[in-house]
């Protein structure tokens, strides 16, 4: 794994509801954005509409850095902390405001050391910069590599999610490699996933490795497209990647596990969850009792 150089970051209706609620935070902060990176090839599913929701669960916050477990402390993010008021006020009426190209350009400067990316993110110095909603997340040591390598992953198999505080895009592809160490269970609610425009739990866009086989995708807590089988077994490393583009009543969301896209779907639902033109960073997480460790996170925009 190149080592790469900190760049600053950071759920109706489902067969099972899912609500591990965080209390809805004001804006995470400016974006950046820079030349976009290559589609990957692959094949689109037939459209429909299936995934999982999950039990609630009462987040935590806590900032991450070292090698260690921290200790997150209980209650939301206090005034002044990394959730400190966008510089563009939200107009009365617009609870996600949207901001010009020019607005957008060049506010997180975030410095990768693989061209085209806005954040590259390799955990080998800690992970300064992201916050969790559950469980406490660590830095830890790729048991999986005769090499030293660092990787990020939470504490204990309870639903959780990391996200990079520092950076807004609209138009985004996450990239990360997953190892998913336990599903757990053979269900759509037992997953790992990665996140795009993610404003807070009931807020994002996610691309899910999940215990029954499929890759799926959702907006907040609902299922989007038809979840596809994606050949994943536990203690293996796969790229799992979802893009986002568009505005308003015309968001495509797409899935890919490996380089390939296996799942998409538009998004013509605004008013369901909110607007999902809104900015929002990079995250990840786990649901279920699925417990898997990450690596090599990588944002590009658009």
């Amino acid at each position: 794994m190149a080592l790469l150089s900190l760049c600053a970051l950071v759920m109706g209706g489902c067969d099972l509801g899912e609500s591990d609620v965080i209390s809805r935070s004001p804006d995470l902060g400016p974006p950046t954005s820079h030349p976009p990176s290559p589609d990957a090839p692959g094949l689109a599913p037939d459209a429909g509409v299936s995934d999982a929701t999950d039990a609630p669960k009462t987040p935590t916050d806590s900032l991450l850095a070292g090698r260690d477990a921290v200790d997150a402390p209980q209650g939301r993010p206090e005034a002044g902390s990394l959730f400190d008021a966008p510089d563009v006020a939200p107009d009365a009426d617009d609870a996600h405001p949207r901001r010009s190209d020019a607005e957008v350009e060049g506010e997180v400067g975030a410095l990768c050391a693989d061209p085209g990316f806005v954040f590259c993110e390799d955990f080998e110095e800690g992970a300064p910069g992201w916050m969790t909603a559950g469980e406490n997340w660590s830095i830890m040591d790729d048991v999986s590599s005769t090499e030293s390598n660092a990787v990020f992953g939470p504490n204990g198999n309870a639903a959780s999610k990391a996200f990079f505080t520092e950076g807004r895009w609209q138009d985004m592809t996450v990239t990360v490699r997953v190892r998913v160490l336990s599903f757990g269970q053979p269900t759509s609610s037992n997953r790992a996933e990665v996140y795009a425009r993610y404003q807070d739990s009931d807020h994002l866009f996610a691309a899910s490795l999940r215990g029954d086989g499929k890759l799926g995708l959702r907006k907040n807590a609902t299922g989007i497209g038809t979840a596809v089988a994606a050949a994943v077994a536990e203690n293996e490393w796969h790229t799992l990647a979802i893009r986002v583009a568009g505005r308003d009543d015309d968001v495509s969301v797409e899935g890919y596990i490996d380089g390939r896209m296996v799942v998409t779907a538009v998004d013509i639902d605004t008013a369901q969850g909110g607007d999902s033109s809104a900015l929002g960073t990079a995250g990840l997480g786990v649901y279920g009792g699925t417990m898997a460790v990450f690596d090599d996170l990588k944002v590009s925009s658009p």
